[in-house]
């Protein structure tokens, strides 16, 4: 459960931000975001010994990631 004192530390953390973007803003500066999206370790191992097997709720095996990398079979 978050204590009221993590939520104010998280919100001064978004507010400096917003004023960060806005200041930049103000100046000509474009600010971009960007994010990686299901990007996690694996659960399990394949047949090969390389860790590609993903559990969880998506459940994707070896073949679903980077299949055509030598280097994750």
């Amino acid at each position: 459960m978050l204590k009221k004192q993590n939520l104010q530390a998280i919100k001064r953390k978004i507010d400096e931000l917003k004023n960060s973007v806005k200041r930049f803003d103000e100046i000509g500066i474009k600010v971009l975001g960007d994010a990686v999206l299901n990007h996690h370790c694996a659960h399990y191992r394949n047949q090969n010994g390389i860790w590609n097997i993903f559990g969880g709720p998506l459940n994707w095996d070896d073949r679903a990631v980077v299949a055509d990398d030598p280097h994750f079979q």
